[in-house]
């Protein structure tokens, strides 16, 4: 958690940053927040309609470049760990 927090905050702040005129970007939480929902697939396409509103070529670049990363490389590190943790209790 502690090495994917400091991509989290930044692209939360990036979304912030440049979607502010949107609903789910309008503050840092709801950016977090927003990222959060995407990161496990609720709201996708509310959120790309939203997006796609105010800055349609970055939004559809950011969105693909948050979802390919978070479902890709945090969930898959996640999954690793539990995975390991079960392996250890079983076999030890």
């Amino acid at each position: 958690m502690v090495g994917i927090l400091p991509f989290f905050i930044g692209m939360g702040l990036l979304g912030n940053c440049i979607f502010w005129e949107t609903n789910r970007f309008k503050d840092v939480s709801t950016s977090l927040f927003t990222n959060f929902a995407l990161m496990h697939g609720d709201a996708v396409g509310d959120t790309w309609n939203d997006m796609s509103g105010a800055e349609y070529v970055i939004g559809n670049i950011y969105c693909y470049i948050w979802i390919s990363f978070a479902i890709c490389v945090i969930n898959n590190v996640f999954i690793v760990i539990i995975e390991d943790g079960y392996v250890r209790s079983k076999y030890y």
